[in-house]
């Protein structure tokens, strides 16, 4: 039986099936698995027996949530910011930029784009420029619960959100700027954290979303004085479609040999035809999500498969991207 390709790439898709293809090559390069020998030593406990498919619908960010995103923000004419924004609730976009005096670049602005799901906030000022000392940014685990007390001002729940594997642990990435400049009492150059930032996953079901930067979720970034640099919240819609049933393992080993998935190489090692051998040992399911600034129709799974890859004379890990419905 062979496995259904999804369409991501809006406008393209089979007439006959009336299902989209999924332009894989976005997760990597294409791979020819017809000469490579799978050994699959994954569990099946890994992959549900199906999967929704979602419908994307306009975003309804209601008026409390746009009210507080614009308290964030802390503009100067708030009266006027709230004019702006005043239809973002009936779905209307909306986005304003604060004049800055000389140097327009660094005047704030917030965008808010319903039919994407999309909350975009950028304060340049709020961090430190290259030379001048960071004052005050929050540690690690300072940023983390700065972002985790967003969720309820920007509406989301954090059961709504992505667990490490087997684990109630939030699944979270951490991120750092850092500058350079010269300290004169160590009388050195020194690096020093100018912002940092969180990301959290959106997860449907027990899936997390995967895509693009921005592609689900949040992610938050802060400079001085724990100000906010950067807030971006892609929180699409959903209208859940029929299951659909997922493919086992023998049909995924055959799309993989089909050439239907595509690989991540190591930098060092470029050329997937020198492969022998792949062992499969672990797989993910994800649902798939396009940057908050780009629209999105419908939202498909995929599978991601983490594999050891033999040429006969060396190996090392790699990752590969399937389709994952019948």
């Amino acid at each position: 039986m062979n496995l259904r390709l999804i369409l991501l790439c809006l406008g393209l898709g089979s007439a006959a099936s009336g299902v989209a293809q999924l332009a894989l090559e976005a997760f990597g390069e294409p791979f020819d698995g017809q000469n490579v020998e799978i050994i699959w030593q994954a569990s099946p406990d890994q992959m549900p027996g199906s999967l929704g498919t979602f419908t994307v619908l306009p975003a309804a960010f209601s008026s409390e949530v746009v009210s507080n995103v614009i308290d964030l923000c802390r503009f100067k004419d708030e009266e006027k910011v709230r004019a702006i924004f005043r239809d973002v609730p009936a779905g209307k976009p909306a986005s304003y930029q604060e004049p800055y005096p000389g140097k327009p670049v660094l005047g704030k602005s917030l965008r808010i784009v319903p039919a994407n799901g999309y909350i975009n906030y950028l304060d340049p000022t709020a961090s430190s420029p290259p030379g001048v000392p960071a004052q005050a940014v929050p540690s690690q685990k300072q940023a983390l619960e700065l972002a985790i007390r967003l969720l309820p001002k920007l509406g989301i729940k954090e059961a709504d959100l992505a667990r490490e594997p087997n684990s109630q642990e939030l699944a979270y990435l951490l991120t750092a700027k850092t500058n350079g400049r010269f300290d004169k009492g160590q009388k050195k150059a020194v690096e020093e954290v100018a912002a940092r930032g969180v990301i959290l996953f959106r997860q449907v079901n027990g899936i997390s979303f995967s895509g693009p930067s921005d592609s689900a979720g949040l992610r938050v970034e802060f400079g001085n004085n724990a100000q906010i640099k950067e807030l971006v919240v892609t929180w699409r819609n959903l209208k859940a479609e029929k299951p659909e049933t997922v493919a086992n393992r023998a049909e995924i080993i055959q799309a993989v040999k089909q050439g239907q998935a595509v690989i991540r190489l190591p930098e060092r090692f470029g050329n997937a035809a020198a492969l022998k051998t792949l062992t499969i040992t672990q797989l993910r399911p994800y649902y798939f999500g396009m940057s908050g600034t780009e629209p999105q129709k419908r939202v498909f799974p995929y599978v991601m498969l983490v594999a050891t890859a033999d040429t006969g004379i060396t190996n090392f890990p790699v990752s590969l991207n399937c389709p994952i419905l019948k």
